[in-house]
């Protein structure tokens, strides 16, 4: 089993331990610096942060997430879409399965992705919950 534990209190490093490696089929050992694809768990994280944005008047739930990354390709899709599930948008892994050769990527890359490919919505935006 690989993996990461951090414990802070206060914003200080009370316990820190790394063990494993970075890819089964690799011998890299893992350090407190390599990255880790945390899939759903960064959803709480995600939704709490937009929150505080909103709560700074630095966004608006009903802002175009185009109007902050303006490579999105999909207009109609305001950040209370993505974050209730309503965007219409397809599962990204269908995506990144199909077009991309390195399982690691990033944000911007996945922008890109959806940029070039565009793939279609299940759903106009706000229709349903998926």
């Amino acid at each position: 089993m690989s993996g990461g534990f951090l414990f802070a209190r206060k914003g200080e490093i009370l316990f820190r331990k790394v063990v494993g490696k970075v890819h089964v089929h690799r011998d890299d050992l893992i350090s407190s610096q390599s990255p880790f694809n945390v899939g759903s768990v960064s959803k709480q994280f995600t939704a709490m942060a937009i929150m505080l944005l909103n709560h700074q008047g630095k966004l608006t739930f009903d802002q175009k997430v185009a109007f902050h990354l303006p490579d999105f390709p999909y207009a109609d899709i305001r950040i209370r879409h993505l974050l209730n599930h309503t965007s219409g948008t397809i599962d990204y892994e269908k995506l990144t399965d199909k077009h991309w050769q390195i399982r690691d990527f990033t944000n911007q890359d996945m922008v890109n992705l959806l940029k070039r490919f565009t793939p279609d919505l299940a759903f106009n935006p706000g229709a349903r919950f998926d």
